[in-house]
């Protein structure tokens, strides 16, 4: 059992309720539930299957601190955007596209101390936002994120993806088209990227923006320029697979 004190008395006339089982007693079955996850040994796995229109919904409902490997297979198609933000813990959010999964905006990925995994999803830029400008995949203060299988396709005035504000991002097996910038990375963020999926890195006015900080590492199959005319660095790197500087 536990305890716990109550430190100030609310008199009668104050018209509070202090509402505690009695005697100011927590009892262990209060506590089981979140014992047992302080307890274990290893994340738990588990994965649900939500269609794409209600997908935005679902991840505002679950706990922030995510202890589990949640897996989220999608399919179908929707407009908007769609927002992970501040999830944290020793687990995994992985939404997986299963089939036609397209989205007809983008994601952002913001606040997150959990890895956020990306897989079999294409993000399609909308005419609005090729009107406002934006970005289609965009990563602040996320400490993980890995986008595999994924299609980026832009409408110009827009960015593949940006890293900033110290996230880390990789992009694996992936393509990014028609779009201003591929990648933006600045302000200590690191993205890195491997290989090639489809249309690749094709149609983009330019490759990388590396600056204030912001780092890019080609890997396997990476084109130097991702499909644009230049690249752009502004206190920023941009490293070959050979570790050369572009």
């Amino acid at each position: 059992m536990l305890r716990f004190n109550l430190r100030q008395t609310i008199s009668g006339d104050g018209g509070a309720e202090v509402l505690c089982s009695p005697a100011g007693l927590i009892t262990e079955s209060d506590c089981a539930p979140v014992r047992k996850k302080v307890l274990a040994v290893s994340a738990p796995s588990r994965t649900v299957t939500v269609p794409m229109e209600e997908l935005a919904d679902y991840i505002s409902r679950l706990p922030r601190l995510l202890t589990e490997k949640l897996t989220i297979k999608v399919s179908g198609e929707w407009t908007g955007m769609i927002p992970i933000v501040g999830f944290y813990g020793c687990g995994t959010l992985s939404i997986q596209g299963e089939g036609t999964a397209i989205l007809h905006g983008g994601i952002q990925v913001c606040n997150c101390g959990c890895m956020v995994w990306l897989e079999k999803l294409t993000m399609k830029a909308t005419a609005e936002m090729a009107a406002e400008g934006g970005y289609l995949l965009y990563c602040a203060s996320a400490a993980a994120v890995w986008m595999t299988d994924c299609t980026i396709v832009g409408l110009r005035n827009l960015t593949g993806v940006r890293a900033t504000d110290s996230s880390l991002v990789s992009l694996i097996s992936s393509s990014v088209t028609g779009c201003t910038y591929a990648l933006e990375t600045t302000t200590s963020s690191i993205a890195a990227l491997a290989h090639t999926s489809g249309a690749g890195y094709a149609d983009n006015v330019t490759g990388v923006y590396a600056y204030n900080g912001g780092i890019a590492i080609f890997g396997p199959q990476i084109p130097d320029l991702l499909g644009g005319t230049s690249n752009r660095k502004k206190g920023g790197a941009i490293v070959r697979e050979d570790g050369t500087l572009l």
